[in-house]
């Protein structure tokens, strides 16, 4: 509809068609329409990222204190203290936000030969994880094969909703860490 054609018309409507005609033309809203429809996915990614690098965190920090703590038992100090004091000794190498109290269990095996020697599951049913009596705490002789496995369980995953990466029925994220190795040749006198 061209300008002249609205001479003719009721001055209320002219009106209103020279705003839309206006409005069409107007482009100094665009960039923040353009980011509201960009806004919520991005967000969205960028609390995905901080999840997963927080879940990278948390096994490489499970990682470096299985395997620190894992040294006890290679140089025989581990036959000197229970299971209690080596999971104490793990958590003192954990992040603050792990709850080592409730949520991590400890298995230690050892055995003359490697093969003789299975990895615990850590699930009871693959469900849930297993009660702490369900776990072996032998860390054995000199120059005996050990492996120690640590299980994690992570309820409270920040960000939960944005990703879901639990891999236990109710939505946890269940972190496993193990080190074998075989013992140095150390005496049991001289390990207490």
């Amino acid at each position: 509809m061209s300008i002249s054609t609205l001479k003719f018309l009721d001055p209320s409507f002219t009106r209103f068609v020279r705003s839309i005609q206006q409005f069409k033309k107007d482009k100094s809203g665009v960039t923040g329409v353009e980011f509201a429809m960009v806004a919520a996915p991005f967000i969205a990614v960028i609390f995905a990222i901080m999840k997963l690098g927080l879940i990278f965190y948390t096994i490489f920090a499970l990682d470096n204190a299985v395997e620190q703590t894992a040294r006890l038992v290679r140089t025989g100090q581990a036959g000197a203290i229970s299971k209690t004091e080596f999971k104490a000794q793990i958590c003192a190498r954990v992040p603050v936000f792990m709850n080592c109290s409730d949520d991590l269990r400890v298995d230690v095996q050892s055995e003359t030969d490697l093969a003789d020697i299975a990895p615990p599951s850590g699930t009871s049913g693959g469900s849930d994880l297993s009660d702490d009596g369900d776990f072996s705490y032998t860390p054995g002789s000199g120059g005996d094969f050990v492996l120690v496995t640590v299980f994690f369980k992570w309820s409270n995953v920040p960000f939960k909703s944005v990703l879901n990466v639990g891999n236990l029925d109710d939505g946890s994220f269940l972190i496993r860490s193990a080190a074998t190795f075989r013992n140095e040749p150390f005496t049991n006198a001289a390990a207490n």
